[in-house]
């Protein structure tokens, strides 16, 4: 008899996730992963990525950018996934971060000048 057996991966997780770090900003980012939603508490098809790392004394840390916080906009159009990310990054010079922790919003300006 023969039997159909489908296989699926498991989704990323906190040492899975896909990672970017923007020397410049001092600044490293994953996606988001089930844990990070779960901790965070995001409504259901929530967008963006989380701040992993903060390099001390950079850009992002002067700003104060809270760690493991998501970043769900910059300059006002949402976060797809890690790819737009570095996309929308890379394309601005100044931007206004729009981030989500534990339910309360913050803008955070950063610029690479």
């Amino acid at each position: 008899r023969a039997v159909d057996i489908v296989r699926a991966l498991a989704p990323p997780d906190r040492e899975t996730a896909d990672r970017h770090k923007d020397e410049a900003l001092g600044l490293t980012v994953k996606e988001l992963t089930y844990e990070v939603r779960h901790f965070q508490k995001l409504e259901r098809g929530q967008t963006g990525v989380v701040v992993a790392r903060l390099e001390s004394g950079s850009r992002a840390d002067i700003a104060k950018l809270p760690p493991l916080c998501v970043i769900s906009r910059i300059n006002g159009q949402a976060v797809r996934d890690l790819a737009h990310f570095k996309e929308l990054l890379g394309a601005a010079r100044s931007m206004t971060l729009t981030t989500v922790l534990f339910g309360q919003t913050k803008l955070v300006e950063l610029s690479r000048d």
